[in-house]
């Protein structure tokens, strides 16, 4: 992982996937599953990629249950870490000055 001061903001899928992951159940989400609630926006054939690169980063965390409730391998679960809570609440923060700012010019 990067130190944080070399990282770059996330790019506008990870952004998604993070909005979605922290928006959604407090257990985490499996790949499909971040697909499906994308309406379409995210694809079946990068959703794994682009979870490692976040996992790299420090932007996600993953857990492979024991048990799963669906049928053959339990599906690993994906969570939003504190480090991308923070970086998305400032990258937020930042996009409301800056339409706060561009409305008043």
């Amino acid at each position: 992982m990067l130190p944080p001061t070399k990282q770059a903001l996330p790019s506008g899928v990870q952004s998604m996937v993070l909005r979605l992951l922290r928006d959604g159940p407090p257990g985490g989400m499996y790949g499909l599953e971040l697909v499906n609630a994308s309406g379409g926006a995210l694809a079946r054939g990068t959703i794994y990629v682009t979870l490692l690169r976040m996992q790299e980063r420090g932007l996600v965390t993953v857990h492979t249950p024991t048990q799963d409730v669906h049928p053959g391998m339990p599906r690993p679960r994906y969570r939003i870490s504190a480090l991308a809570q923070r970086v998305l609440a400032a990258a937020e923060a930042a996009e409301v000055a800056l339409h706060s700012h561009l409305a008043q010019a």
